[in-house]
């Protein structure tokens, strides 16, 4: 991929953009516009065009996310800023031009075997977007906007602190700022907590992973903020955080896991109680990190007996056998094998592969 093959890809966008924005606008529905967005994969190289405006997100909302409220709704990453859940998503006429550049972009990734080349490439091809957005402002005009009006890029499958600094390149601070102050005081939360002993910071962010997944008051109530971000967190600490995280779990992971199918806990939660889906995140949590020593690989053995000792000889299994066993895998796959687990009933189909006997599961 060359300079004038991103220039191609930046004008053919805009192009899309503007021929979708002029057939948007020549309908009865362009009346109080409040975003527009470009809907990025750099890993798979697609835009998508998408937009809404007030009544949609009343419709949206009340079609499929009525049980949704607050900072699920109207948060940064919420319904009303998330571009697959616009009335309006994959606007206008594609381009067969536009897409065939797409194809040989991605192509081109598959083949590139140098890592930071492949990052290069990802970063122009999301800035063709930024530079898209920033170059349709009279085909904005033509829109019956709100005076918020946002326009912005939208990654797909990317983390939020991508997301943010992507969404404050085309919007001024102080919109955003009006926009998400809770975004604003959660910042200066991780400032602040940042200051302190790592150790503090640990526990910290796990005492809110925990809060926050199990419902309690946790104090960051009015910010924009879920477990999976104070995972995120714990994450960034790397390593030191792996033996902490993993006290947790073993505090969690033999609590219920599975919601009886019909009951009103079902009803509200779906399938996994809140403790699993709190020993669920951070065995994945655990997984990313990517660390373990002999101490970590012995106290998660422990671990796997103790959850597939529960689940062995029921119908359904929960999914922290499974889970259990891929952390194992990915920490030290020299000694532990891929997991095989059941797609109907998700047991470990492969127990003494871990050292599980079939009866004593030791």
């Amino acid at each position: 991929m060359r300079k004038r093959d991103y220039e191609t890809i930046q004008r053919l966008l805009c192009e899309r953009c503007s021929l979708a924005i002029q057939g948007f606008a020549s309908g009865e529905e362009n009346l109080k516009v409040y975003v527009f967005s470009i809907y990025c994969a750099a890993e798979h190289g697609w835009y998508v065009p998408a937009l809404n405006t007030q009544a949609g997100f009343k419709r949206v909302v009340q079609k499929s996310s009525a049980r949704k409220q607050g900072q699920d709704l109207t948060g940064f990453f919420g319904v009303k800023f998330n571009p697959p859940d616009f009335a309006f998503f994959d606007l206008g006429p594609r381009s067969n031009e536009l897409e065939a550049l797409g194809y040989q972009y991605s192509t081109y990734l598959k083949t590139c075997g140098v890592r930071r080349t492949v990052e290069k490439h990802k970063q122009m091809f999301v800035d063709q977007a930024i530079l898209a957005i920033e170059n349709l402002g009279q085909s904005f005009e033509l829109l019956n906007r709100t005076e918020d009006f946002v326009a912005y890029v939208s990654p797909y499958d990317a983390d939020k602190a991508t997301s943010l600094s992507l969404f404050r390149r085309t919007v001024p601070s102080d919109q955003f700022q009006r926009l998400f102050p809770e975004t604003i005081a959660f910042e200066e939360t991780k400032e602040r907590i940042a200051g302190r002993p790592v150790e503090e910071q640990i526990q910290f962010w796990l005492e809110m992973c925990v809060k926050l997944s199990l419902k309690q008051t946790s104090g960051l109530e009015t910010l924009d903020v879920t477990q999976h971000d104070a995972l995120d967190n714990l994450k960034e600490l790397g390593k030191v955080a792996v033996s902490p995280i993993l006290s947790v779990i073993e505090q969690y992971a033999g609590c219920k896991e599975l919601n009886t199918r019909g009951t009103q806990a079902f009803a509200e939660m779906g399938a996994f109680t809140c403790e699993a889906d709190l020993t669920h995140l951070l065995l994945l949590g655990i997984i990313d990190i990517g660390y373990g020593d002999v101490v970590i690989r012995d106290r998660l053995g422990c671990l796997l007996r103790q959850v597939y000792n529960e689940n062995r000889d029921k119908d359904l299994s929960g999914l922290n056998p499974s889970l259990v066993a891929r952390a194992l895998h990915s920490l030290f796959p020299r000694r532990y094998p891929k997991p095989r687990i059941s797609g109907s009933t998700n047991h470990l189909l492969n127990p003494a592969s871990f050292g599980l006997g079939k009866e004593s599961g030791t």
